[in-house]
């Protein structure tokens, strides 16, 4: 990972909140993704920003427009933004076998964010890899009555309801797995298609919530990270995966979970 990169999302453009921003805003939503560090937190600078985004910015519109989509934004003081949504969509889980790991730890810590990050976004760090490297890290716990109230929630959605987050769901997650599928499996790269992918990460999180997993998509990407990782760590394992392998190495304990 090049922490001097940031991944672009391509359907931000479809995002209502992004519709609703001027044409200035929509230049400082990329200007905040990309001037900010490498856990989300960006520093206003009013003259810079308006210089370079062509236009008059006011924070509180900014922020207010975004509202509580899936890119959540917060005001750490009034010149300072939080993208809580950036360290999950730019580097998926967080880990001690590259240096990034151990860097966004200790900006997490200097913005006294380490407990809100870990209470957000729990399957966005590997807990035990900073823990047996020696880091210390908050007890977080759920709130009383936390996940029941999440349950009655999903039980209370119509199907229609249902069907447009899973939509939604699966649109975002798909880009972030073929990525991780195409690292592991560069040596003889299969043709798929994202809507065939979509199809097979929809069973997937599936089954993943019959088994109990409260979080499907976090913990999808969070087990496809550490297969990333694993394979590319061993140099001397040629491995190659068509999509049914990837997904199933992933989730399933057996030949009978295979949701294809």
């Amino acid at each position: 990972m090049d922490s001097k990169k940031r991944s672009l999302e391509i359907r931000i453009w479809d995002k209502p909140f992004f519709s609703d921003f001027n044409q200035a805003e929509k230049l400082f939503w990329w200007f905040v993704n990309t001037k900010c560090d490498n856990v989300g937190v960006y520093q206003h600078n009013c003259k810079l920003a308006e210089f370079h985004c062509g236009g008059e910015l006011d924070l509180n519109s900014f922020v207010k427009k975004i509202g509580s989509s899936e890119y959540p934004i917060s005001f750490l003081d009034e010149s300072t933004l939080w993208l809580e949504y950036f360290v999950r969509e730019t580097w998926g889980t967080l880990s001690t076998g590259n240096n990034l790991g151990p860097s966004c730890y200790k900006l997490l810590v200097k913005h006294g964010l380490l407990e809100e990050f870990i209470s957000k976004y729990p399957n966005c760090i590997n807990k035990k890899a900073f823990l047996d490297s020696g880091f210390t890290l908050p007890q977080v716990k759920d709130k009383p009555g936390a996940k029941d109230q999440n349950k009655q929630q999903i039980q209370g959605q119509t199907k229609a309801s249902a069907d447009a987050i899973n939509i939604s769901i699966n649109e975002d997650i798909s880009s972030i797995l073929i990525n991780k599928f195409k690292k592991i499996n560069r040596n003889v790269l299969q043709d798929i298609s994202d809507i065939a992918l979509e199809g097979h990460i929809s069973k997937t999180l599936e089954i993943l919530e019959e088994k109990g997993i409260d979080d499907p998509v976090s913990y999808l990407i969070q087990k496809a990270d550490e297969m990333v990782e694993k394979y590319e760590s061993d140099k001397d394992v040629e491995k190659e995966f068509n999509i049914e392998e990837f997904l199933f190495n992933i989730n399933c304990e057996s030949v009978d979970d295979i949701p294809f």
